[in-house]
């Protein structure tokens, strides 16, 4: 049987920077609450395997990598809102 490779780190990268700033508790969080306290509930189920999370801001600056990240969430918004 294949062992499978254990996820150590789990990196996330954002548009926002103030979201990513609260996701790392640098700033205060108020009106994302709700959507806050959904990413760190999930955040746990990572934590509890032992994987520590980064979340990264992406600026536009960063043009390449920016504009690809903006297609794959286009994409995946896409996907989403199609199956509803």
């Amino acid at each position: 049987m294949e062992q499978k490779e254990k996820i150590t780190e789990v990196h996330i990268l954002g548009d926002c920077e103030h979201a990513v700033r609260q996701l790392n508790n640098e700033v205060r969080v108020n009106q994302m609450r709700p959507m806050y306290n959904q990413v760190k509930k999930w955040e746990e189920k990572f934590k509890e395997q032992e994987a520590g999370i980064v979340y990264q801001y992406v600026s536009e600056d960063n043009f390449s990598l920016y504009k690809k990240l903006d297609g794959i969430c286009k994409e995946i918004r896409s996907r989403i809102q199609q199956s509803f």
